[in-house]
């Protein structure tokens, strides 16, 4: 929009003034213009991302039994694939309520150079008072530069004696989540 506003100027001074109107006119289009632009960009950005399927990889809660009343609970990150996978990153927090609280752990991350095919790692021990909560490992890797990442819920009380499983190759007892 051009606006001509002339308040008892010299005619110098008048088409001064009206040149710096019609530049400043021009300066607000190209802004508007560029913000449009930008704002295209980023949406065809969020849709040419690539969300590749995580598939081999797994999150097993596992019971390690010393003796009779002895045992301890640990998080181990599994890899089934063929492939290594390198600069694993890890973050792990729980959480939940009864309604009436709620509840949230600290959020611990953990980082794993490499993973060998077939091969697992422990990633933390995890304390049996937290199985009533929601207990989330969050899971990021890459694969041959390809960046894959995971959410892995285990929701409450699924973590019992009830529900392990026997884990091979790796001789674990223990609840996977896949």
């Amino acid at each position: 929009m051009l606006r001509l506003t002339f308040v008892s100027l010299s005619k110098s001074n008048k088409v001064l003034f009206c040149r710096i109107q019609v530049l400043k006119t021009f300066l607000f289009f190209i802004s508007t213009k560029e913000t449009i632009n930008l704002r295209l960009e980023k949406q065809k950005m969020k849709k040419d991302i690539e969300a590749p399927t995580v598939k081999g990889v797994y999150v097993a809660v596992v019971k390690t039994e010393y003796d009779v009343d002895s045992f301890e609970w640990n998080v181990y990150l599994i890899n089934r694939n063929k492939e290594t996978l390198t600069n694993v990153f890890i973050s792990s927090y729980g959480y939940g309520g009864d309604g009436l609280e709620n509840i949230k752990t600290s959020t611990v991350r953990h980082n794993l150079a490499d993973l060998l095919p077939d091969c697992f790692a422990k990633i933390e021990g995890i304390d049996p008072a937290v199985f009533c909560l929601n207990n989330e490992y969050l899971v990021s890797y890459f694969i041959d530069n390809q960046l894959f990442d995971k959410k892995f819920i285990f929701v409450p009380d699924s973590i019992t004696d009830a529900n392990l499983i026997k884990i091979e190759p790796f001789d674990f007892n223990g609840v996977l989540h896949a």
